[in-house]
């Protein structure tokens, strides 16, 4: 039922040192059979992505769903990784095109991760298979991880008011 909802909270100590996804999946879920995981360095998401994205999950019938942001294709268009003191395409010529041919990409934000608690057990992490993603924009995406990312949400919620 929409009513029934289940909290179980973690800091991100904890979540850290241990495997998180089997100790969240734990028998004390009861009746359960959905997680939704929150992480508090996404602090701009808001409610209605959260509402939206889980509408989407159940509508979809999917096993698991992650929140995610377009990205500007050039940015995996021209990645490059060192390898044994060189540097070298990291996708090698996949997308050496124009970028308006290039596909469209999005990247994970960690604003929003919902699974099924059997699909969870089962694969690990949120990213197995039978996986949908909701859009979310890049105002609402910084995942924040350093003092630069915590500057950035400053000037975002300044903007909102």
């Amino acid at each position: 039922k929409k009513e029934d909802y289940f909290f179980k909270q973690k800091t991100a100590y904890e979540i850290y040192q241990c495997d998180w996804s089997a100790a969240v999946c734990s028998s004390d879920l009861g009746p359960y059979d959905a997680i939704v995981c929150l992480q508090p360095s996404s602090p701009l998401r808001r409610a209605v992505h959260i509402v939206e994205a889980w509408d989407a999950f159940v509508a979809e019938g999917r096993d698991f769903l992650v929140s995610v942001t377009s990205i500007d294709p050039h940015y995996f268009h021209w990645a490059l990784s060192r390898e044994s003191g060189s540097w070298r395409m990291f996708f090698g010529e996949r997308f050496l095109t124009v970028r308006q041919e290039l596909p469209e990409v999005c990247r994970p934000n960690g604003a929003i991760k919902i699974a099924r608690v059997e699909a969870l057990r089962s694969a690990g992490n949120f990213f197995g298979d039978n996986l949908g993603a909701y859009v979310m924009p890049e105002d609402a995406s910084v995942h924040v991880a350093t003092s630069f990312d915590l500057s950035l949400c400053e000037v975002v919620l300044g903007d909102d008011g």
